[in-house]
C-alpha cells in the first residue's frame, strides 16, 4: 500500500525560527498538508502527546539538548506512539553521528543543505518501506539493518523469531 504525504501529520523539530520556516515550506511543497511545529523538546513533546504525528522530523542540534534526546524520549514505553517514524536533520555527516544517531532508534536521515526533493523522496520512501520496529533490553527502534544479505548464513533474528514487537 502506498501513502501518500498528504494523508499524514508531520511535526517538525527546530530550535531556530527560520529553519522552521524554511523545512516546513519544504515539507508541504512535498506534498504534506499538516506540519506542526516546535521550537524545543519540551514543546515537540507535548505536541506529540496531544497531536500523535505520523513523522517527526528534528533537527540534531536542539539546544540545550539534542535530537537524539527527543528521539530517547518518543522511544519510551509510556510514548504514545514508540514507533513513530523518526527524521534527524543534519549539518554533519560523520560516521560516528549517523551510527550514534542509528544506535538510539533514529529511523533515516536529511544532510543538511537538502532540497525539497531530497525531503519527499526520504519521507515517502521511509514512510512506503517501513523497517519492523525492534524491542529489545538495550534498544527501541526501526531494526537497524537496511539490506537483506541473500547469502547471509547466520543467526536469523527478523520477523518470527522472538526479537520483534508490534508496538
Amino acid at each position: 500500500m502506498v501513502v501518500s504525504l498528504s494523508t499524514l501529520r508531520i511535526l517538525l523539530v527546530d530550535s531556530d525560527e527560520g529553519a522552521r520556516r524554511v523545512v516546513s515550506s519544504a515539507i508541504k511543497q512535498a506534498g504534506a498538508s499538516v506540519v506542526l511545529m516546535a521550537q524545543s523538546i519540551e514543546q515537540a513533546e507535548q505536541l506529540f502527546n496531544e497531536e500523535v504525528p505520523d513523522i517527526v522530523v528534528a533537527s540534531w542540534d536542539l539546544p540545550p539538548s539534542s535530537g537524539l534526546e527527543l528521539t530517547r524520549t518518543l522511544r519510551k514505553a509510556k510514548s504514545p506512539y514508540p514507533a513513530v517514524p523518526i527524521v534527524l536533520m543534519m549539518s554533519e555527516t560523520s560516521t560516528a553521528q549517523v551510527a550514534e544517531a542509528r544506535d538510539v532508534g533514529v529511523t533515516d536521515y536529511l544532510f543538511r543543505p537538502f532540497s525539497t526533493k531530497n525531503i519527499s523522496v526520504r519521507l515517502t520512501h521511509m514512510i512506503n518501506n517501513q523497517r519492523p520496529f525492534i524491542v529489545c533490553e538495550t534498544y527501541r527502534g526501526p531494526d537497524r539493518r537496511q539490506m537483506k544479505a541473500e547469502n547471509y548464513q547466520g543467526p536469523l533474528r527478523r520477523e518470527g523469531d522472538g526479537w520483534m514487537v508490534d508496538v
